[in-house]
């Protein structure tokens, strides 16, 4: 700001150092967090992006070979951002919120709001059915069709949190089988004795 390069200062300052952009809000807000998200991924994942190959760095032999492991690198590269993308996904205002959901996030002493992401929505309906005394009163008193009601809802949470964890999990496995076959390349490499080059006496 002294040197003149920006007009103020940030409202977050090294957002993009600091997990809490990413995981310190179950909502991103829509003043800079879901930049500060992805400014916060993208220092975590690829800081810097390696320089293109160009000229004798394709056309040669050697050239080639880096050309290769530069696309692998780019699929890893995507595969992470792919990952924190979607985490980031997760926490975009994008679901309005029931008068229930506002009445709880006031008992967790939270400022109520109209629009909050999936994570958010379903948090306040877990806590909910957990905590809320006036949710558990009501409950009782409910008559046999509005208790099925409320079991079914429940089961339909489930049933969503569970495509959730099972779509993550797809995600982890292909991460954890990525990092396994970069561990082998490198043992791979390690274990080869390079053979001696002749020497010519002219």
């Amino acid at each position: 700001m002294a040197q003149g390069l920006c007009s103020s200062v940030s409202r977050l300052p090294n957002a993009d150092q600091r997990a809490a952009s990413l995981f310190g809000a179950d909502t991103l807000s829509a003043d800079g967090a879901v930049d500060a998200a992805n400014d916060y991924a993208t220092t975590l994942i690829q800081p810097v992006a390696p320089a293109a190959l160009r000229g004798e760095q394709l056309s040669s032999l050697r050239g080639r070979e880096a050309a290769t492991r530069r696309r692998s690198y780019n699929s890893r590269m995507s595969l992470a951002r792919w990952v924190t993308g979607y985490v980031t996904s997760l926490g975009v205002p994008s679901v309005t919120l029931t008068r229930d959901q506002k009445a709880e996030m006031t008992a967790e002493g939270l400022t109520p709001l109209d629009k909050a992401s999936w994570l958010q929505a379903m948090a306040l309906e877990v806590n909910r059915r957990v905590s809320s005394v006036s949710w558990n009163a009501s409950l009782q008193a409910m008559p046999p069709a509005s208790v099925m009601r409320e079991v079914a809802t429940e089961m339909a949470q489930a049933n969503y949190l569970a495509l959730q964890n099972y779509r993550l999990s797809l995600y982890l496995a292909t991460m954890g089988a990525t990092r396994v076959a970069q561990e082998e390349e490198v043992a791979f490499k390690d274990g080869l004795t390079p053979m001696p080059s002749p020497t010519i006496n002219p």
